[in-house]
């Protein structure tokens, strides 16, 4: 019986090191930064890609562009203040695409019907041709849409099944030296 306790202490300690040491990894909530900024060029289309969670779904939402020049959605041509973008998506994400008109420094800030803002993204719009994306001030994907309590079941119940055969193997044991 003392071999079977030893086991299952050793077998407990090693799972809890093994478990329990990535959780300070997880301990940090990343927010998106103040804003980001890009460098464009004249009459560059960008797209600029708002994180889910920061709109109403399906709310109307608005740009707030400061800057020298005029800015067009689609076929239409605004002065800078409060152009329409579209809505959220159903996450509360956005994906909307502006072109600037002159060389300069723009601001932009999304604001959708119940006043949920984004981060302000700075622009400056140069005279070299080229394509860019501007980043929302949030960390990039890393391709798993996995939820993190998904990954730690599934690690518990692989530690469980590991578990389960080590008592079995040494209850095994010693019912064959009896």
């Amino acid at each position: 019986m003392k071999k079977l306790t030893k086991a299952l202490v050793a077998a407990s300690i090693v799972g809890a090191a093994v478990l329990g040491g990535p959780i300070a990894a997880n301990a940090e909530t990343y927010t998106p930064g103040a804003g980001s900024v890009t460098t464009v060029v004249n009459n560059l289309t960008v797209t600029f890609n708002i994180v889910a969670g920061t709109f109403e779904p399906g709310s109307a939402v608005t740009a707030d562009v400061t800057g020298p020049g005029t800015v067009t959605v689609g076929a239409f041509t605004a002065d800078a203040a409060d152009v329409s973008v579209g809505n959220a998506a159903n996450d509360g994400s956005l994906s909307a695409t502006l072109t600037f008109s002159e060389a300069g420094t723009y601001t932009v800030v999304f604001t959708d019907a119940a006043d949920n803002a984004s981060d302000p993204i700075t622009v400056t719009v140069g005279a070299v041709s080229g394509t860019t994306t501007a980043a929302t001030g949030s960390l990039a994907s890393t391709g798993s849409y996995i939820s993190l309590a998904t990954i730690w079941g599934a690690a518990g119940v692989i530690a469980l099944g590991a578990g389960f055969v080590t008592v079995r193997t040494v209850v095994r044991r010693q019912g064959a030296k009896a």
